[in-house]
């Protein structure tokens, strides 16, 4: 069964940069919960991320409607992008290596041909030790 549910954000463009960076991580951090959640009794039939099988799929530009998936829809579509991918290794990092490990926004520009200068965000993994891990560059992002 598939359960959506989605954030219409009027206005986006209008919060300061910081408030956009602080609303997408918490609602990253809400993906995540849902995947520890999800993960806790299944965690041993649940292969690793980066043994799963799937990779890195770009989003559509310009941008319409910005899916996240969670790890069973990652799973079932062959790979995701960075933050279905960043919320997944988060989850197994804290559910099967009890590590502190949390999802960081990496804010930058972009000039999209056709769209213009874009305030972009990609997602990443903080890992316990402070280092930062991109599994979507592990899994094949350009």
């Amino acid at each position: 069964m598939l359960f959506r549910f989605c954030f219409e954000l009027g206005e986006w463009e209008e919060l300061d940069p910081l408030e956009q960076k602080r609303t997408l991580w918490e609602a990253i951090r809400s993906l995540t919960h849902a995947n520890v959640a999800w993960l806790i009794p299944r965690w041993r039939n649940v292969p690793l991320l980066y043994e799963a099988g799937v990779e890195f799929i770009a989003e559509e530009q310009p941008f319409v409607l910005n899916l996240w998936q969670n790890i069973p829809r990652v799973a079932e579509l062959g790979g995701g992008h960075c933050v279905g991918l960043t919320a997944w290794r988060v989850a197994e990092l804290r559910v099967r290596f009890k590590e502190d490990a949390r999802p960081a926004v990496l804010m930058f520009e972009e000039q999209i041909p056709r769209v213009g200068l874009l305030q972009e965000f990609h997602f990443v993994v903080k890992r316990g030790n402070g280092q930062i891990e991109d599994p979507s560059r592990l899994l094949g992002m350009p």
